[in-house]
C-alpha cells in the first residue's frame, strides 16, 4: 500500500503555533475526483480526536488495488462538535503512483462564527478593541492602523452582508448610520 501523510497548517504557514478549541477534531480525507462535475467519492478517511495545537500530523494508508490513472484530491476540516472552524479552502491533487510514500502539507483556514473559537494571535498584543465603542468610524480606523500596523482596517455599515472568512491582518469597524462605531472591533 501507499502512505500518504503530511502537516495540517495554519494559512499553509509551518512557523504558526495556533491552539484550536478544546475537543475539536481533524478530518481527513482522500477522495476520488476522476468524473468532472461529479461530486468527488472519499476513498479514505481518517479522524483524530483532542487535537491541541498547530501544526498536526496526519496519515492515511491506502490500498494497493487504488487505479493510478484517476484523479485523486485531499481535503482537512477541523470540527468542534458539528461546528465547522477550519477547512482547506481547495482540494489538494495528489498523484498516486508506485511510490510508497507521499508527503503532502494541507493549509486550512479559520471560518468559525464564533469569536470563542478564535486562535490566539500570537504576534499580535491585541485582537479587540472595546475601547473604541461610541468613538467616530474614522477616528477608530487610524487608531487601530497605529497600533496594529495593518492597512486592511475598513468601516462596515450595520445591517451590511459580509463574508464569515477569517483573515489575521483585518480588521472590521462596525459604525450606525452617524458614523460611530456600535460594536467592538476585533480582528477577523
Amino acid at each position: 500500500g501507499t502512505i500518504i501523510r503530511g502537516r495540517v497548517l495554519v494559512n499553509g504557514n509551518a512557523n504558526i503555533v495556533d491552539t484550536v478549541p478544546s475537543g475539536s477534531r481533524l478530518i481527513i480525507r482522500l477522495e476520488g475526483t476522476s468524473i468532472a462535475n461529479a461530486s468527488s467519492m472519499v476513498i479514505k478517511q481518517t479522524e483524530i480526536s483532542n487535537i491541541v495545537a498547530f501544526p498536526f500530523y496526519y496519515q492515511i494508508r491506502i490500498s494497493t488495488n487504488i487505479s493510478s490513472a484517476l484523479s485523486y484530491s485531499l481535503s482537512a476540516l477541523i470540527k468542534k462538535g458539528d461546528i465547522l472552524v477550519y477547512v482547506n479552502e481547495q482540494p489538494i491533487p495528489v498523484k498516486i503512483g508506485t511510490e510508497s510514500l507521499i508527503t503532502i502539507d494541507i493549509p486550512v483556514m479559520f471560518i468559525g462564527e464564533n469569536r470563542a473559537l478564535q486562535p490566539l494571535l500570537n504576534n499580535v498584543q491585541q485582537s479587540s478593541w472595546p475601547e473604541l465603542v461610541g468613538r467616530e468610524g474614522t477616528y477608530a480606523v487610524q487608531y487601530i492602523k497605529e497600533k496594529t500596523g495593518f492597512t486592511d482596517v475598513l468601516i462596515v455599515l450595520e445591517g451590511s452582508l459580509v463574508t464569515l472568512d477569517y483573515r489575521t491582518d483585518r480588521v472590521r469597524v462596525f459604525v450606525n448610520t452617524k458614523g460611530i462605531v456600535i460594536q467592538t472591533p476585533y480582528i477577523g
